[in-house]
């Protein structure tokens, strides 16, 4: 190799030319090779490039993920929501179930009252005995109320546990029937008499159906003779009334 500045040949690894002093090739060399030596020199690597493209798709895995969350979550309260409906409409059912049981074997404790209206005539013809009210039972609804029996105590079937045509004074007078299972569903009521004259009436009628059994059922506080006449109705409020049945009876004092 030859000095660049005076074209001396230079020997092998000489750092400076011995005819003109010019730092040689192999000098520069050198230099660069002790400062990249040295701490604190070296050249820092430049940060590469960020991939924006799996940046983009990380933000939108992210998305989908709250996004699944959220519908969950709206899946989960609408789920429970339904059950509550379906709860309450089965709570509902039970309920008005329970009612036309109850209904069927109410204890109906009729009220003081002389009013006598409601009712379809039918009045006897000779031969025939009529009830208290002067009527005798109707022939469209004959048959309907069966089974009548007064008794002073009945069980929780509404039957009778106690037969008996004398009671006393304050006792509890229970008039038992059943309705035959080939009628219609209606209502029963009954109208209450001491000696031939009105005494009570049923306020609220009974409500039944085929093959039901059912009482009314009142206290006399006096002595005499009793009858209960017990009329079958169509309608609730009983305009229809027709005399089905009369169950006579005692009330003594003692």
């Amino acid at each position: 190799m030859n000095c660049r500045s005076c074209g001396t040949k230079l020997a092998v690894g000489a750092t400076v030319c011995p005819g003109c002093d010019t730092p040689t090739p192999y000098n520069v060399t050198a230099v660069q090779s002790d400062s990249s030596s040295q701490p604190g020199r070296q050249e820092q690597p430049l940060p590469k490039p960020r991939n924006k493209v799996g940046l983009i798709i990380s933000i939108a895995a992210l998305v989908l993920v709250l996004a699944g969350a959220g519908i969950g979550i709206f899946t989960y309260h609408t789920g429970r929501q339904g059950d509550a409906t379906v709860q309450a409409t089965s709570i509902a059912s039970t309920a008005t179930a329970s009612s036309d049981v109850k209904l069927k074997a109410i204890h109906d404790t009729p009220t003081t009252s002389n009013v006598d209206t409601g009712t379809e005539d039918v009045t006897p013809t000779v031969g025939e005995t009529p009830g208290p009210s002067g009527l005798i039972v109707n022939p469209r609804v004959d048959g309907i109320i069966i089974d009548t029996l007064m008794s002073s105590a009945v069980d929780n079937d509404s039957l009778p546990t106690k037969p008996t045509t004398t009671f006393k004074v304050g006792q509890t007078v229970y008039a038992t029937f059943r309705i035959d299972s080939e009628a219609p569903d209606g209502y029963v009521k009954g109208k209450w008499y001491t000696n031939d004259h009105l005494t009570f009436t049923s306020q609220s009628p009974v409500t039944m159906s085929g093959d039901d059994a059912g009482y009314l059922s009142t206290q006399y506080h006096s002595a005499g003779q009793g009858a209960v006449e017990l009329y079958w109705c169509s309608q609730s409020n009983c305009s229809d009334a027709r005399l089905a049945a009369v169950i006579d009876f005692t009330v003594t004092s003692s």
